[in-house]
């Protein structure tokens, strides 16, 4: 046993010595890991830093400059009447989408893509009408134009498009016209000049940045905010609309820029008092105003939803999939 002593502490000198070793490797493995830990997080941080600042607020709807309409290019619903009875009267063509001309097809009218009227020879010579939705006016401005520059001899839009001839066609009588929050919103572009007229204090309480249209064009609806409503009959408040619709529209009727008003409720409105208003918005005079009034489907919430999505869908837009860190 003696004999064996040196060779006993020999080896546990040894396995002490690798001991050591492997606690400072152990240590030095520690120490990568955490460098690289670190560095891992520092990326993500940097990154996360990088993508909020060129995050940007999401944008919310805002109604374009309107647009004077060129004569050359526009007729109105009485003009075109009148022209029906001519020896050679117009070809009116239907360029509405294809839901809408489906639904609610126009008499004696050719239904024709917008993008496909160029292609159309056999209609150069023809004196042409386009009847669109009465929401598309920059863009049958620009179509009128484009056609008249390839060669077309004779091309005018219809003002007010399909629901005001049907109007005209029928009594003369306005109607209430219903109108999506998405439609809305697609106007808003269209060179329009929009008034709106809120029912409940939605609007009036909703943030300046929110509402699409300058301060100007809201008209407030006397007795209409959301502490009268329940005591106000719903025949005076449909004619508080009307009243506010005529004031606010009938001396712009005559206006070169295209007008529009837009009824837009409160969750707190049903339909009784639509009825109402549509009611005694047909029973106005036809000569009162020539501006088309609507109703916003879903009212002001159905708006601010519609909006906040579009506006969630361009911020996400605006940004690619970001790569792992470390990887280029």
């Amino acid at each position: 046993m003696a004999n064996d002593m040196p060779q006993r502490c020999a080896r546990l000198r040894r396995m002490m010595m690798a001991a050591a070793a492997c606690a400072a490797a152990m240590g030095c493995c520690h120490a990568v890991l955490a460098q690289a830990a670190g560095a891992a997080l520092a990326c993500r941080a940097d990154s996360y830093a990088a993508h909020a600042a060129d995050a940007q607020a999401p944008s919310w709807p805002r109604q374009a400059p309107a647009q004077a309409l060129d004569a050359a290019c526009w007729v109105t619903p009485a003009q075109l009447a009148r022209s029906e009875s001519a020896a050679a009267p117009p070809v009116l063509i239907d360029v509405r989408p294809r839901v809408a001309r489906q639904s609610a097809p126009i008499a004696n009218a050719l239904e024709v893509e917008l993008s496909e009227l160029p292609h159309k020879r056999f209609l150069r010579q023809e004196p042409l009408v386009l009847v669109g939705t009465g929401l598309d006016y920059a863009d049958l401005a620009a179509a009128c134009r484009r056609l008249q520059a390839q060669g077309f001899a004779s091309v005018r839009a219809l003002r007010g498009g399909a629901a005001a001839w049907r109007e005209a066609s029928a009594s003369g009588s306005p109607r209430l016209r219903p109108i999506s929050a998405s439609e809305w919103m697609a106007s808003l572009g269209q060179g329009i000049r929009w008034t709106v007229l809120p029912l409940g204090d939605a609007v009036l309480r909703a943030p300046a940045d929110r509402i699409p249209v300058p301060g100007g064009q809201v008209v407030a609806i006397p007795g209409a905010g959301a502490h009268g409503m329940a005591a106000q009959d719903a025949d005076r408040l449909a004619s508080a609309v009307v009243r506010a619709y005529r004031g606010a529209l009938t001396a712009r009727q005559a206006s070169p820029v295209p007008e529009a008003a837009i009824v837009v409720a409160g969750p707190a409105i049903d339909g009784t008092l639509r009825l109402r208003i549509e009611q005694a918005i047909a029973a106005m005079d036809a000569a009162s105003t020539g501006v088309p009034i609507y109703w916003l489907q879903g009212g002001w919430q159905a708006y601010e939803h519609q909006a906040a999505q579009a506006a969630a869908i361009q911020q996400t837009a605006g940004h690619g999939l970001q790569a792992p860190c470390g990887r280029m």
